[in-house]
Formats: C-alpha cells, sequence, structure tokens
C-alpha cells in the first residue's frame, strides 16, 4: 500500500468507476490500456488535456508516478463530467497550509467538497508528491461512494 502508482494504473482505475460510456473509445490493440479505452476516453471526456501535458500529451508519460494533486485533478474532472459543479467563489485549499496550483483550484476545491480529499493531518496537501496506492485506493473508493 505505501508503493507510489502509475499514470496509467490509476487512469485505468479512476475511468473504470467515472461512470462514463468507455465501450466507444475501445480499439484493437495488444495493450491492455488502449484496448480498454481508458486512454481516448480519458482524453475526450477532458479527463486529461494538453494544457495539462502538452502538445499530443508529449508529457504525460503514462508510466511514470502520479502526483496527488494530478489524482486530484482527474477526480476533480470525473465529478465535472457527470455532472457535479462548485462556486468559482468557493476555495478550500485555503485550508492548506502549503500551496495548491491555482490553475486546478476548481478541480481540487471539488474533490474536497465531496469528501474525496482532506489533506494530511498537518494540514498540509502536498500535490507535488508522488500519490500511494493507499492513497490512490482511498480516492477511488470516496469517488465511488459520491458516484453511486
Amino acid at each position: 500500500p505505501e508503493g507510489t502508482i502509475t499514470r496509467q494504473e490509476f487512469l485505468a482505475l479512476v475511468m473504470r468507476t467515472s461512470n462514463l460510456n468507455l465501450s466507444k473509445y475501445k480499439q484493437l490493440s495488444n495493450d491492455w490500456f488502449t484496448r480498454e479505452g481508458y486512454l481516448a476516453a480519458a482524453k475526450a471526456y477532458g479527463i486529461i488535456t494538453t494544457s495539462d501535458y502538452g502538445t499530443n500529451y508529449k508529457n504525460l508519460k503514462i508510466y511514470g508516478n502520479i502526483t496527488r494533486q494530478e489524482m486530484s485533478v482527474m477526480i476533480g474532472r470525473v465529478l465535472i463530467a457527470n455532472g457535479y459543479s462548485i462556486s468559482s467563489k468557493t476555495d478550500y485549499t485555503k485550508n492548506f497550509s502549503d500551496s495548491v496550483s491555482s490553475k486546478y483550484k476548481t478541480e481540487i476545491n471539488l474533490v474536497i467538497k465531496n469528501g474525496i480529499l482532506a489533506g494530511y493531518p498537518d494540514g498540509t496537501f502536498k500535490g507535488s508528491r508522488n500519490a500511494s496506492r493507499a492513497e490512490a485506493s482511498k480516492m477511488i473508493y470516496k469517488l465511488r461512494k459520491v458516484l453511486g
């Protein structure tokens, strides 16, 4: 549980939990991730964007470790794709003693509002920290409860 989780692994988990239609994104491929349509669906639904990872997703590094911020943003976007919203004036991130990227405050605030993320007991978010498998599992479990 304390080991890290890759972007590919987390994206597959979040897309399976998303309540979004993945079937039309499935492709013939030897690669399970492409075959199941996780990457294509994540792009189509805006769960990941070129503004996050660069033109043609060149900085995605799908096999690299995912950060806590990336997980929060992806989950926030799944909530948005499922019709959840939050006022732009709401800022739960101000309760963290460390900084949260202003670029992703909407998504992160939405995740906090829905009880999927609370931060660390010391009041920090630690968004740039590589996420553990335990953290990823807890967030996916909570997302599943929110989406029903």
